[in-house]
């Protein structure tokens, strides 16, 4: 059945969304975060009886954006001590109860744009809004609109975020995994999977011999790159075996030091297989609520302080797509502005790149200042419209009030850099 919206206050800060069969089965509440605002809207309330009657009416009075901010605030503020504070873990669980209906109707749109039958709607929702307290900490709510439309886009990023990367682990063979591998990674990957010291250093060496003898073109293979020749084979072989059999060199004295091709690649696969599952555990969401009925609501966090290793395995690819996006920006606003009539053009140039004020550009061109006002505010107009159409249709950017506004942004930044470049 459909999601049935939350209508109450309390609920909207205590409730998580529960699935049965990939579809949506009702709210289950949580204890603790309801007895938590029912106190803290019933504190609105001067010389009442604390009731949960009196703290849903007293709820009414402040909106879900007051109590959205409050419980970010607070959750800020306990982000400074050394662990999880009991008020921040309180904080923490009303944010994800309260932004449960932004997450789903965030996958409900993004999944069918990047449809995988490999990912239930289920996981993708649990992995979205496991993500809450990383977007806590990048919203600003001084600054940035409501926490429920900041989220509204930042969900939508994340499964896209996260669906790409999944896609990519996925596309990989065994062998172009390996050659992506950071030692480091494949080092967390090995001590994860409980090998002793020396399976670790057997494996880890084993990769470096591969990496060192079978160092094919990333450019030119790509995900689906074949696994060694017979030649290569050999000289992997060899090489381990030589290294082996030095001493203190690995340090461990163990290592085995006549092993076959056949060992070698068995070995190889493993780690592979070892990597994908460790990028791609089981999903913890914040929806747990531990125990039953009444007892104390628990959190388990992930490790929010530090990157994804999935991140660090394709950071140096989105690195070289930012690149190769922002090129392919620049170039088009340089033609865009080339099709600006003389005067629009003329107008940009005076502003950004000379300094002008409207007054002084007017008595340069021998007009009213309003023409100039009107005509540089055209101009502006034509380039955002542009941008926005072609960051919709080449980078796949779906429009919103907030979107345009950020692209305004953008392109205001880069008129600046480009003019002053230009003088």
């Amino acid at each position: 059945m459909p999601m049935q919206p939350r209508k109450d206050l309390i609920a909207s800060f205590s409730s998580f969304l529960q699935f049965q069969s990939d579809r949506s089965a009702g709210w289950v509440v949580d204890a603790r975060l309801r007895r938590s605002m029912q106190t803290q809207t019933a504190q609105e309330t001067t010389g009442q009886e604390t009731t949960q009657e009196t703290a849903q009416e007293t709820g009414q009075a402040r909106s879900e954006d007051f109590w959205a901010i409050y419980w970010h605030r607070a959750w800020q503020t306990s982000q400074t001590a050394s662990n999880p504070t009991l008020r921040q873990r309180l904080a923490l669980g009303h944010l994800s109860a309260y932004l449960q209906e932004t997450c789903y109707w965030s996958v409900h749109r993004t999944m069918p744009q990047v449809s995988s039958s490999q990912v239930s709607f289920s996981d993708c929702f649990q992995g979205v809004i496991a993500e809450v307290p990383r977007l806590l900490r990048a919203f600003d709510s001084s600054q940035r609109p409501s926490l429920k439309t900041y989220a509204n886009t930042a969900f939508c990023n994340i499964l896209r975020s996260n669906l790409r990367q999944q896609r990519e682990i996925d596309l990989c063979s065994e062998w172009s995994l390996l050659l992506k591998l950071s030692r480091r990674l494949l080092t967390e990957t090995l001590q994860q999977a409980g090998l002793s010291a020396t399976q670790q250093q057997e494996y880890l060496l084993a990769w470096s011999c591969f990496m060192a003898a079978y160092p094919p073109s990333r450019g030119a293979q790509g995900r689906t790159c074949a696994g060694p020749d017979a030649e290569t084979w050999a000289a992997i072989v060899a090489q381990y075996n030589q290294q082996a059999s030095q001493p203190g060199n690995p340090s461990d004295p163990g290592l085995k030091a006549d092993v076959t091709a056949e060992t070698l690649e068995t070995w190889l696969k493993q780690m592979a297989n070892q990597v994908r599952r460790y990028l791609y555990p089981g999903t913890q969401s914040l929806n747990v609520a531990a125990g039953d009925g009444d007892d104390d609501w628990q959190v388990d966090l992930p490790d929010v302080q530090r990157e994804s290793p999935l991140g660090e395995l394709i950071s140096q690819e989105e690195a070289d797509d930012r690149k190769a996006q922002l090129s392919a920006m620049q170039a088009f606003l340089q033609g865009a502005i080339g099709q600006l009539d003389d005067m629009g053009q003329q107008l940009l140039k005076l502003y950004y790149q000379d300094n002008l004020t409207q007054q002084q550009m007017a008595k340069i061109l021998g007009v009213q200042q309003y023409t100039v006002s009107r005509k540089l505010a055209k101009a502006r107009e034509n380039l955002l419209l542009a941008l926005s159409r072609w960051s919709q249709e080449t980078l796949h950017i779906s429009l919103s009030s907030t979107v345009v506004k950020s692209i305004s942004t953008l392109l205001e930044d880069w008129l600046q850099s480009h003019y002053r470049s230009s003088s």
